[in-house]
């Protein structure tokens, strides 16, 4: 958590500083002016981890979809809160189940030459999963995801790393999304 915490506060600073020498350099009238709180706010969605593959023990697909609003501070920085739905559907051996996971995050993002994403993901998972072979548990933990991506227009793909290890024991800890993100 330190490290995501140093890794973002580093990227705010050296954002501050292109955010300073872009309105140097730049004439008044180009530059992004938020006049009033609707201008600031945006909402989307993203497609999350959609994956389909196989083992030994049968075949399984995977997809997610995460809605999302925030807020912008400025041009570069800005906040909101995430709400994630993964659905992963498992069949094979003469039996099929399907299992879903939810998660509430806020984030904090720095947007860098327009089209740099920069985002940090922290908040709860709840995942699904066999504690046997017939009974399914559920498991609650902190995940905090770092992680970078690109914009182009209304649309963003993200890839991120969960640090705190907890998403490990139940499926990979990286993360892929592809969305779209308007305005107010």
């Amino acid at each position: 958590m330190r490290i995501a915490l140093l890794f973002f506060l580093v990227i705010s600073f050296c954002a501050q500083d292109l955010h300073a020498q872009k309105r140097r350099s730049s004439p008044d009238d180009s530059k992004r002016q938020y006049e009033s709180l609707r201008e600031r706010l945006f909402v989307g969605t993203y497609i999350n981890t959609p994956s389909f593959g196989g083992n030994f023990n049968g075949t399984a697909f995977q997809m997610g979809v995460q809605p999302f609003a925030g807020y912008r501070f400025n041009e570069i920085m800005s906040a909101g809160v995430a709400f994630k739905f993964d659905y992963t559907y498992f069949w094979g051996g003469g039996n099929s189940e399907s299992f879903t996971d939810f998660s509430a995050t806020s984030f904090l993002r720095a947007t860098l030459a327009e089209r740099i994403i920069l985002q940090v993901d922290g908040g709860w998972y709840s995942n699904q999963s066999f504690l046997t072979g017939i009974t399914k548990q559920r498991n609650n933990f902190p995940v905090l995801f770092v992680g970078g991506g690109y914009s182009w227009g209304n649309t963003e793909i993200i890839l991120a790393f969960e640090t705190l290890g907890n998403l490990q024991f139940y499926r990979l800890p990286i993360e892929y999304k592809f969305g779209f993100l308007f305005d107010l």
